[in-house]
């Protein structure tokens, strides 16, 4: 769990003196809190690197991860599936990338948030690449009898990854897409993946378009820190309060973020944070035990470790949210910060 805070010159403030805190909570109280404070739209896990594991494996973990009510993304192909809606999944984030691969229109049919990737992700080696691994899941081709495909270990070959939708000349033609995944899964929210560096360009014209969700990629960006995330982030709110009532806000952090770090980003307008250091234990610790599991049980292995592993961060955002006098992560605002 990360200890040093992504916001520490933003503190959290305690109810006004003249409130009463009629409302205290034993433990097993804040416990039942933190149950809602992982709900479906305060967070997510926005990258796993599901190549890194059998499929099997990588569906166990997502399944665990899905039971806590955190949306994950994932695209059947990733899970050993044809249809990710064979899973059953309740809360699944479908990416959509510029070159699709892997993606199937069944798993778009069963998604909860389908996600439209402008942002791209960057491979270990800072590069706007994919690794074979990830190729050889996306495809369906069979690396096990490739004694040297070992996908804990980095290949140097890569697929450059395209960094603009094919369909899209530029945003204005982002409305009529969302209306296609409208039109496929009328139950879906849409959401948009942008990344820091042409925000005050690129948001307001993601935002005519209308999504449901804008999710802000700050993950690509060493330098957002401090006041400088601060004020990203209220940029982006204000704008999103000027622009649209209706589209919320989703973040991924430079950073392994805090509990802290998430209530204050909750109270800055953040609907949700996405935690992938958190649950990335989950996959390294499967590439460690996977081979030697008993998977003749019926009982997902992966779903304790699941419970165990989010538990204290959950309880800890549950046990602030309370503490600023807030009965729900909704009820926050910048009037509980500290500047």
């Amino acid at each position: 769990m990360p200890s040093v805070d992504l916001l520490p010159n933003v503190g959290l403030l305690p109810p006004p003196i003249d409130q009463m805190w009629t409302d205290l909570l034993p433990l097993q109280g804040v416990r039942q809190r933190a149950e809602s404070a992982g709900s479906p739209g305060r967070f997510f896990w926005y990258d796993p690197p599901w190549y890194y594991v059998s499929p099997q494996t990588a569906a166990s973990i997502v399944m665990a991860v899905d039971a806590l009510r955190v949306p994950v993304a994932a695209l059947g192909c990733e899970l050993g599936e044809n249809d990710l809606g064979d899973l059953m999944l309740g809360h699944s984030l479908v990416p959509y990338r510029p070159d699709r691969y892997g993606l199937g229109i069944k798993d778009l049919m069963a998604a909860n948030v389908i996600d439209l990737r402008f942002a791209r992700t960057r491979d270990w080696q800072g590069r706007y690449a994919y690794s074979d691994e990830q190729m050889s899941r996306w495809l369906g081709l069979d690396l096990a009898g490739d004694e040297d495909a070992n996908p804990s270990v980095p290949e140097s070959q890569s697929v450059s990854a395209p960094g603009w939708l094919p369909e899209f000349k530029d945003t204005s033609l982002l409305c009529r897409k969302i209306e296609q995944f409208h039109c496929l899964q009328p139950n879906a929210r849409c959401a948009v993946s942008l990344g820091p560096y042409r925000l005050a360009n690129e948001l307001p014209a993601v935002l005519a378009a209308k999504p449901d969700i804008v999710i802000l990629r700050l993950d690509d960006s060493d330098e957002l820190r401090e006041e400088r995330l601060t004020s990203l982030l209220l940029k982006a709110t204000e704008q999103l309060s000027r622009q649209s009532d209706n589209t919320d806000l989703w973040v991924v952090p430079p950073d392994a973020p805090t509990p802290d770090d998430c209530v204050k980003m909750f109270a800055l307008g953040v609907q949700a944070v996405a935690i992938d250091w958190w649950c990335q234990p989950l996959i390294t610790q499967a590439m460690q035990t996977e081979g030697s599991m008993d998977r003749s049980s019926l009982a997902n292995p992966y779903l304790a470790q699941a419970e165990e592993l989010l538990r204290t961060p959950f309880e800890r955002v549950a046990g602030l949210i309370q503490s600023c006098g807030a009965d729900h992560a909704g009820a926050l605002s910048p009037k509980h910060l500290r500047w």
